[in-house]
């Protein structure tokens, strides 16, 4: 019956399709040279095909001069005509056979799998139905705009879309529509049948239970599973009975779920070499925890449920290596299908995944057609794959690889290298040489600790083809285009089985990141610039902070990268994805939280304002350009003897130069002027700075070629200090101190350093001439003194 219908369901495509035609035909008024519908002749004289009323053929000759629309609806109709014909050839022939069709249709599929019965009678041969298939195929590709000129094969292994993919599910039992739905794909339908009606209450369901209440999954109890599937093919459930104490997060963050073994029938106890359900479960844990391509699906399984809300049963192809336990015989190819359940034990409800560890091809030859589009990927990966044996001999690589390491392995090479003593050259350690504790580092992580390793290698002809003679070449970090060639690549390797003989293989994946690493050499040489500009604006502690939190961040980030794929070799992820180098947007405040880390007070420090007497009236007679050339030149002085006294320059206003001494940074334990309490080795060196700015200044000309005359103002006190800003962040000072310093500059001498009370009590032998004092807002009359 289900042929019969597939039969009913062409004839009606193949209906509409002549219409199509027939309607572009009426259409199309340029048709068979410019005819219309009135003066169209039959279609025995249309050109190349059979006019079905007149059961004549005719000439293409015509349609062949025509257009290319002429040309794709002459072949249309002539497919519509041959699978015409076709349709009632095999109609005919399903009228004989249509009671052992329906005898076939009603026999379990599940139960096909299970007892591995025969398959129903073939009606039609495989070629037959290959042939009806790739027609249909091809006329599908017909698009609302026309013919479809080069349609892409369909995919065979495909079941339809998932009819439940927006319907809602009562609170215990299953549907009718669903039981239906699994019957075809799983042994869950017997399972659901027997669970109708659960009386199942909201507060039966465990927390993440309770996130899947109403999704159109299977309701199952323990005690039915194992009554119904008790003599079915291999089948297991695991649960998950402890739940994240954050649910929400088992949705955004993808963690791994501890999920346990609750029940396993006997044939899969039987396939795994086990006796119990508890030493089933002992033997999947440690399979799981040994195994991180057994990790990563089930974490990529998990991810569809919580994250994308796909429900919909999976499968996936896997190597089986027999039922001995500990031991590895040659491989087979199994199918391992998942299906997302809610399952009632002891009067609790738990989400947990439902496993068919044997379950059959969608089709015939889906292993082989899986396996061979496995070898293509291999073949013509971007990336050179390699299979190791443990003593260092190549067993098989793809195309890329041949070019790297020669024909060398054993599938490709009669012969394989050998050394004096007769054992195989170890081409493992061959490739770090000049690197023995990498390769150390990686036997450990791989064969030891069953963990995959990756690094960064410079390899040459010499680490790849060790056989080949060559010029020896001293500078081996050197790029060298001659007998021998450098260069940079990722290099990954992991212990497999190999499923030949499931001995232990290493696999090895090698990829030229040359221009990479070049690149990343430019950005780093930029980012060593901008954070050497960074340190001459922001003070030390303030990067040395930062640099903290930026490692933290990038600490976070990799352990979160690495909750499924473990790497080993920490060092060197360390190395490449984080640095001590920040840039400007890890200064920028964009919380009160960093405003508030980078706050910080200081206790007596000497803060000076430097601006240039008759700066006014010299920019006004001059033009921008001599105005910042005298600004630059005069600055640039400054800076330098800044440097040469270790004063701060905090920045420039205008023609105010503004700096301050007494932070305690970094650099004054470098240079062994770390300040103590009430210490007054700020002031002296900020008044030996004052005294070297002023001699300086002398000797820069202003437009009217005239000395350039500055005055200074000097303040000791406390200030508070901290980077604003979120555009343009900013290292600033606040505080009365800084006011009373801006002051006594305002109120100075050209040629002076005018100094407060508090600033000439800690540098008492200079020769200070008092100045009648200052009146400050908000302070008061401040005694000051000139210099």
């Amino acid at each position: 019956m289900k042929v019969r219908k597939f039969l009913r369901s062409l004839s009606c495509l193949m209906g509409e399709l002549s219409e199509e035609v027939d309607d572009a035909n009426e259409n199309n008024t340029r048709m068979y040279g410019g005819r219309n519908k009135e003066n169209d002749p039959p279609s025995s004289e249309r050109g190349g095909g059979r006019d079905k009323a007149a059961g004549k053929t005719y000439d293409p000759k015509v349609v062949l001069s025509g257009s290319m629309k002429d040309r794709e609806l002459f072949l249309l109709r002539k497919k519509v005509a041959e699978l015409e014909d076709k349709v009632q050839e095999l109609e005919a022939t399903a009228l004989g056979k249509e009671k052992a069709l329906k005898s076939s249709d009603t026999s379990d599929a599940s139960d096909d799998e299970d007892k591995n019965a025969a398959a129903p009678v073939r009606v039609y041969s495989k070629k037959e139905m290959s042939d009806l298939d790739a027609s249909v195929r091809s006329f599908r590709n017909i698009s609302e705009g026309g013919l479809v000129r080069n349609p892409s094969r369909g995919n065979r292994s495909r079941k339809g879309s998932w009819p439940f993919l927006k319907k809602a599910h009562s609170l215990g039992g299953n549907s009718q529509e669903l039981i239906n739905q699994y019957t075809k794909i799983s042994r869950l339908g017997k399972v659901m049948n027997a669970c109708k009606q659960l009386p199942w209450k909201e507060s039966m369901y465990t927390p993440l239970a309770k996130k899947l209440i109403h999704s159109p999954i299977p309701h199952l109890t323990v005690t039915e599973v194992s009554e119904v599937l008790k003599d079915a093919g291999q089948c297991l459930l695991r649960i998950v009975k402890e739940c994240p104490p954050n649910v929400e997060e088992a949705f955004s963050k993808w963690p791994p779920l501890d999920y346990e073994l609750v029940w396993a029938n006997q044939s899969c106890l039987d396939a795994w070499g086990q006796k119990d359900v508890e030493g089933m479960a002992r033997f999947y844990d440690l399979m799981f925890e040994q195994s991180q391509i057994l990790q990563l699906y089930e974490g990529t399984f998990n991810k569809s449920i919580f994250q994308t809300q796909d429900l919909k049963p999976k499968r996936h192809m896997y190597t089986y290596y027999g039922s001995k336990p500990g031991v590895k015989e040659e491989a087979t190819m199994r199918f391992n299908q998942y299906s997302c359940v809610l399952v009632e034990d002891k009067k609790r409800v738990y989400f947990g995944i439902f496993f068919e560890t044997s379950k059959k091809e969608k089709y015939p030859g889906e292993v082989m057609h899986t396996v061979l589009r496995a070898h293509a990927c291999w073949k013509g990966c971007a990336a050179a794959l390699v299979l190791f044996t443990p003593d260092g001999v190549i067993l098989q690589q793809n195309t890329l690889a041949d070019s790297l390491f020669g024909f060398d392995s054993v599938d490709t090479n009669v012969f394989s290298d050998f050394k004096q003593d007769g054992t195989p050259v170890d081409r493992i350690k061959a490739l770090f040489v000049g690197n023995e504790d990498l390769y150390g580092e990686m036997w450990d992580a791989v064969m030891v600790k069953n963990r995959r390793w990756w690094s960064r290698l410079q390899l040459g002809l010499s680490h790849l083809q060790p056989a080949t003679k060559r010029r020896e070449d001293k500078d081996v970090s050197a790029w060298v285009y001659g007998d021998d060639t450098y260069a940079w690549y990722y290099v990954l390797f992991q212990r497999i089985n190999d499923p030949a003989d499931g001995n232990v293989v290493l696999s090895c994946e090698l990829k030229d990141i040359s221009d990479f690493v070049h690149h990343e050499e430019k950005l780093r040489a930029a980012k060593v610039h901008e954070h050497e500009l960074l340190e001459s604006i922001i003070p030390g502690h303030i990067i040395e902070h930062l640099i903290v939190q930026k490692k933290d961040k990038d600490e976070a980030k990799l352990e979160r990268s690495n909750t499924f794929m473990s790497i080993s070799n920490s060092d060197s992820t360390d190395n490449y994805l984080s640095d001590n180098y920040l840039n400007v947007s890890a200064l920028r405040m964009i919380d009160d939280q960093r405003v508030s880390e980078m706050a910080e007070h200081h206790k007596q420090v000497t803060v000076i304002f430097a601006d240039i007497a008759g700066f006014t009236r010299i920019s006004s007679q001059s033009s921008p350009g001599d105005v910042m050339i005298m600004l630059n030149r005069l600055f640039s002085i400054f800076d330098d003897i800044s440097e040469h006294h270790n004063i701060y320059k905090v920045e420039t206003i205008g023609d105010a130069y503004m700096s301050v001494a007494g932070l305690n940074l970094k650099s004054d334990t470098e240079k062994g002027l770390r300040e103590c309490g009430e210490s007054k080795h700020h002031a002296s060196r900020m008044i030996a700075f004052c005294k070297d700015i002023l001699d300086g200044a002398t000797s820069v000309l202003t437009p009217m070629n005239s000395p350039v005359e500055i005055r200074i103002g000097v303040h000791t006190g406390d200030v508070m200090t901290g980077v604003v800003g979120y555009k343009m962040p900013r290292f600033c000072l606040f505080g009365d101190t800084v006011n009373v310093a801006s002051r006594m500059e305002s109120t100075g001498k050209p040629g002076h350093i005018h100094a407060s009370d508090a600033t000439r009590d800690l540098a008492p032998n200079e020769d200070w001439e008092p100045s009648g004092g200052v009146h400050a807002k908000g302070i008061g009359n401040i005694p000051s003194w000139f210099l």
